[in-house]
């Protein structure tokens, strides 16, 4: 039983990383520059 628990909390975290790195590269790059372009 722990190990299916271990497996699917490994899994949900490493999908989190890979979904954050994902979308925090383009966030950090183009969210100061957005706001500048519409104003």
């Amino acid at each position: 039983m722990r190990s299916i628990i271990a497996r699917g909390v490994s899994f949900v975290l490493e999908r989190i990383s890979v979904y954050f790195v994902q979308t925090a590269s383009p966030a950090v790059t183009h969210r100061p520059e957005v706001p500048e372009q519409l104003k």
